[in-house]
């Protein structure tokens, strides 16, 4: 069983170049990059993932997790969220 402290970048790119069909390495590759602070990459791989497996409800997931993290905030500022209107909110999207 692999832990975390076991998934490395060095892992994931080995997996990739024994079967660069795989979604999940790309997943992989992509939390680690966004974890640490690479977004660009992070965005990168998870669409990766997604153009393999379209299906891959965590490339998914991460990936909308990661827009929201990154970008409600801007979104905020801008006055285009109000959190007394939750359901027009979706509307700055």
């Amino acid at each position: 069983m692999y832990t975390a402290e076991r998934i490395t970048p060095e892992a994931a790119n080995a997996a990739i170049r024994l079967n660069p069909n795989l979604a999940k390495p790309y997943v992989v590759l992509a939390m680690i990059d966004d974890f640490g602070g690479n977004e660009k990459d992070a965005e990168r791989n998870y669409r990766k993932a997604l153009e393999i497996d379209p299906n891959d409800l965590q490339a998914r997931l991460q990936l909308a997790n990661a827009f929201v993290i990154h970008n409600v905030p801007y979104y905020w500022k801008k006055g285009k969220i109000e959190p007394w209107k939750k359901e027009e909110n979706f509307k700055a999207f």
